[in-house]
Formats: C-alpha cells, sequence, structure tokens
C-alpha cells in the first residue's frame, strides 16, 4: 500500500483493502501480483478472480472499482504484470 500512495498512477483501488473488500463483499478470490527489480517492489496488479455460475472464471483488474489496471514505476514493470497476469489466467482456465 505504501508503493501505491506513493506512486502518480496508484489509486485507492489499487490497495489491498480495495479487493479484500471486494472479496468479502462479492465473494471475489483476490490475487495481488507484485513485480521486484533487485528486490524493490517497482509495479503491483490486484486482481479479482469471478466465478459465474455457467461458464469460465474470469480475472477482473479492480472489479467493482473506478479505475483499473497494473500501477508501476516503468513499461517493462507493466509488461512483467501483464504477462504473470495471462499466465494466472491460462493457470487458472479463466477468460
Amino acid at each position: 500500500d505504501a508503493f501505491v500512495r506513493a506512486r502518480p498512477d496508484g489509486s485507492f483501488f489499487h490497495r489491498s483493502a480495495w479487493l479484500e473488500a471486494a472479496q468479502g463483499c462479492f465473494g471475489f478470490a483476490a490475487h495481488f501480483l507484485a513485480a521486484r527489480r533487485a528486490g524493490r517492489l517497482v509495479g503491483v496488479l490486484p486482481l479479482g478472480e469471478m466465478r459465474p455460475p455457467c461458464g469460465r472464471p474470469r480475472l477482473l483488474s479492480l472489479p467493482v472499482a473506478v479505475e483499473a489496471g497494473v500501477c508501476a514505476v516503468d513499461d517493462e514493470a507493466r509488461g512483467a504484470l501483464a504477462s504473470a497476469a495471462l499466465a494466472l489466467a491460462r493457470a487458472l482456465g479463466a477468460r
């Protein structure tokens, strides 16, 4: 959360409390992806896993939020988080 607060592209919706609240209220499984470089946090991507009654699960960046997406220091970190999200989606069989 300190990383998100320090970033100009970070928002309340990137903080752990928001995804945890969405998890508790709406039943999303929470997935917090983090990118690190030399032991330093350089990006985060909170994802909510929605499991509809029919069909495959879905991964949503910041479910039930106004803003969405990666919060990162640079394009390299953004790309790494996007790749990790795609890998997680494949592993879960998500859309």
